[in-house]
């Protein structure tokens, strides 16, 4: 009997328990995947795929931007009459309506003043009393002159008597034919006589002076009298009230019947050809605007165009005043209408643009789907300055690059969509 050694089957034992276990350490990998993978495979959602039928497209092109300043403004004429009563009186007429033109010197409103005539009486009646009682001082001073120079003249002639018989007197007393007391009795008659024609003189002296200062006064009330009576007539005048300028009428705010106070605005009439604007720009873009800027105008969603004439040296509050003129009055604006202005400060030469579209809003201002022939790509933008109806693009794109204008509401979660090659329309 053949004896054979016990060490032969010891290691083909040890070979089946090793392949045993990594039977089982498969098993428990292979469970251990299934049961991962399983849920997450049923659960865990797979990748979204979009695809874009219908679209519109743009392209990225060149455009000049205009960078403006906003600003709100009232339109007003620089060229109207005011025209108020210069005298108290009522309304008997009114010639025109509210928003008539008017020629200048067309006659709008007359007045009766009741006062003025009255004291337009009582001036001429005191001016024909004066001029009566100059005619009677005048009459009385000649007469007055007349009796004087008669009895000065009496004077003179008793006066050249006495003298003249004197000298006979002084004989007859020297031969002793009269008496020393009768001599000294012609001598003083002769005295008596020449104080006589002095006084008279003087008399006809104080006679003229007080004459010539009585018709002093008395011409300067008839002077005056003449001077109340042509301002009397001149207010009279005024109660015709005329149009001082050609325009349109604004204001009249007057009626038949109606009793106006000195001072009462009656009328208003613009220049239709000189309305302007006047705006408020914030102080902090006030540097930015100068003379002679491009502006445009907006008025009740009509646009029109103007520029800047002039810029207040002083703010209001925080605010500083200008002046814009239109280019062209617009025919049918009025006094008061509210418009808002964009003055033209500076303009960006050839920067990236494309047309706006729903694509700002829907991308959120941000993105943007880049057109790669069968997929559109999200990508990252940035928009600057609006000009009517482009947008500038600021960075992200390149002059060239077309893009989906079209809204992004139902994949802008997705950074990148396909598309259908046919489904786009360009703008």
């Amino acid at each position: 009997m053949k004896e054979e050694p016990i060490i032969i089957n010891k290691p083909k034992k040890k070979r089946r328990k090793r392949s045993k276990n990594l039977g089982l350490i498969m098993f428990v990998l292979i469970f251990l995947t299934l049961i991962v993978a399983v849920p997450y495979y049923l659960f865990v959602p797979k990748e979204e795929t979009y695809k874009l039928q219908i679209y519109e497209l743009a392209k990225v092109t060149a455009q000049d931007f205009v960078l403006t300043i906003p600003a709100k403004g009232k339109v007003f004429a620089s060229e109207k009459s005011v025209i108020n009563t210069s005298i108290q009186g009522e309304v008997v007429e009114v010639y025109y309506q509210l928003g008539d033109k008017v020629e200048k010197n067309d006659l709008l409103v007359k007045l009766e003043s009741e006062t003025v005539n009255e004291n337009l009486r009582k001036a001429e009646t005191l001016h024909r009393q004066k001029v009566k009682e100059k005619e009677r001082a005048e009459l009385e001073h000649k007469r007055s002159l007349e009796q004087h120079d008669q009895q000065i003249q009496e004077y003179i002639n008793l006066d050249r008597e006495l003298l003249d018989q004197y000298p006979t007197y002084e004989k007859l007393f020297q031969l002793g034919e009269i008496s020393q007391l009768k001599l000294e009795e012609e001598k003083k008659r002769i005295e008596e006589a020449n104080k006589s024609l002095l006084e008279s003189k003087e008399s006809k002296s104080f006679i003229i002076e007080k004459y010539l200062l009585t018709m002093e006064e008395v011409e300067a009330v008839i002077e005056d009298s003449l001077s109340e009576i042509d301002d009397l007539k001149e207010m009279l005048q005024s109660t015709e009230i005329r149009a001082e300028v050609s325009g349109k009428l604004i204001e009249l705010p007057v009626k038949l019947g109606q009793n106006l106070q000195n001072g009462t605005k009656v009328a208003e009439i613009i220049n239709e050809n000189s309305l302007v604007i006047t705006g408020e720009v914030n102080q902090a873009d006030i540097d930015s605007v100068k003379v002679g800027q491009f502006v445009g105008i907006d008025v009740g969603g009509q646009s029109y165009s103007g520029q800047v004439t002039s810029i207040a040296v002083v703010a209001k509050d925080s605010n500083v005043e200008i002046q814009v003129d239109f280019d062209k009055v617009p025919a049918n604006i009025r006094p008061q209408t509210a418009v808002s202005l964009d003055i033209e400060v500076r303009v960006l030469k050839d920067r990236l643009a494309l047309p706006r579209g729903s694509y700002l809003t829907s991308g959120q201002e941000r993105y943007v789907y880049l057109f790669e022939g069968d997929k559109g790509t999200k990508t990252k933008v940035a928009f600057g300055q609006i000009k009517g109806n482009y947008v500038e693009v600021k960075y992200g794109l390149k002059k060239g690059d077309m893009i989906i204008t079209s809204s992004y509401d139902n994949f802008i979660h997705l950074d990148e969509i396909e598309l259908n090659p046919e489904g786009g329309d360009k703008i």
